[in-house]
């Protein structure tokens, strides 16, 4: 099985490489890097998800599994990681923008928001900026840590 953790600078070319696989944008990851999680088996990154962080706000992004890996859970592993790094960064809300795995994301709770409702730190990312089919736009209340 796979090791997940905190994505390391180095990783970065083979993180670009997944993203630009996946079709997703990864322009931008540098100032984000520091909140990506990766699925490594051994020294190969096999799979990734990045978080945004704005405040008590929090942009789940750029989740790409390697192609041979997918169907194995990886990508709920990951977004679980992920998930856990947003309840310690204190984020009471994430948002996310994928008009192809809205159904994937519905079932890990998140529910269709109004691109309006969507506070602009979110709305004015790249990402969201970015990926022009906001009636994909989801939004997830986390639980309170106690």
């Amino acid at each position: 099985m796979e090791q997940i953790g905190p994505a390391r600078p180095d990783e970065r070319p083979a993180i670009e490489a997944l993203l630009t696989a996946a079709g997703l944008p990864h322009d931008d990851i540098g100032p984000h890097l520091a909140y990506f999680t990766v699925a490594r088996e051994g020294e190969r990154v096999v799979g990734v998800i990045g978080l945004e962080v704005h405040g008590q706000d929090g942009l789940v992004r750029s989740l790409a599994v390697a192609p041979d890996r997918r169907g194995l859970g990886v990508a709920r592993r990951l977004y679980a990681s992920s998930l856990a790094r947003a309840q310690r960064a204190g984020i009471t809300r994430l948002y996310v923008v994928a008009p192809a795995a809205q159904g994937w994301f519905a079932l890990l709770g998140f529910r269709t928001a109004a691109p309006e409702s969507v506070p602009d730190a979110i709305r004015t990312t790249h990402q969201f900026q970015l990926l022009s089919d906001h009636s994909a736009v989801l939004v997830r209340s986390m639980p309170r840590s106690s």
